[in-house]
């Protein structure tokens, strides 16, 4: 094992290890553990770690952004945390307390909203991570979302929201890691993943039509036989 291995191995063995459970409030049946007390823990251990909300094209402006993403499906917000050299980042959609999508958010439900993403890119880098093994168990599906992921789910449901199926398929397919797609696939819409709305969207005739020309021109191109089969997997 590489030594820049161990070293990542260790910070996340470390974060993981720090007891949050003092720290926990409740809301309705969940806990949660406050944003603010998330980031004081995160810098007692990594000084030196960063974050970053991500801003979206206000109305397709090129200067106007803001720190949400509107579709049909409703708002998402998304924020990356980098521990050293590794970025880990968390899509959540604005949900009102009952955890039903909220269509017409206010600026505190933006703001509530970035700090949930907050504290759960944070816990994907060890700090906390027990606290979602109750939302089935994230543990397993997004301590692998990286910042190259979220891009590719963020690419996605842009070229949804366009009516884009090339691009749509496109972004599909640049998830090469059958593991990944299937993680990507089976996360929950409230942890950032597709919507019912958008997994139709990828489940028509149009899109696995485009999928099967997209796969026909690939194998052409490697001169070899083609293969037209669409799958989630």
């Amino acid at each position: 094992m590489r030594e820049e291995d161990v070293i990542k191995m260790s910070c996340f063995e470390t974060l993981n290890e720090v007891d949050v459970s003092k720290y926990l409030e409740r809301k309705g049946e969940f806990d949660y553990l406050p944003w603010s007390k998330a980031v004081e823990l995160l810098l007692s251990v990594v000084p030196d770690a960063t974050w970053r909300v991500v801003r979206f094209p206000y109305n397709d402006s090129s200067v106007v952004h803001v720190p949400y993403l509107q579709t049909d499906t409703g708002y998402y917000c998304e924020v990356h945390v980098t521990v050293g050299d590794v970025t880990r980042c968390s899509i959540l959609p604005v949900l009102d307390f009952r955890n039903n999508t909220i269509y017409e958010p206010n600026s505190n439900d933006i703001n509530t909203t970035i700090q949930r993403c907050l504290v759960k890119a944070i816990a994907l880098h060890g700090l906390g991570l027990h606290v979602y093994m109750g939302e089935s168990h994230p543990s397993n599906q997004l301590e692998k979302m990286d910042e190259e992921r979220c891009n590719l789910i963020i690419s996605i449901r842009q070229a949804i929201l366009n009516d884009d199926v090339s691009a749509a398929v496109a972004a599909w397919k640049g998830i090469s890691n059958r593991d990944m797609k299937i993680s990507i696939w089976n996360l929950s819409e409230m942890d950032g993943g597709f919507s019912p709305t958008e997994k139709v969207f990828m489940t028509s005739k149009e899109f696995k039509a485009s999928n099967e020309r997209k796969a026909q021109k690939e194998a052409e191109s490697k001169d070899s036989i083609p293969v037209a089969l669409w799958s989630v997997e």
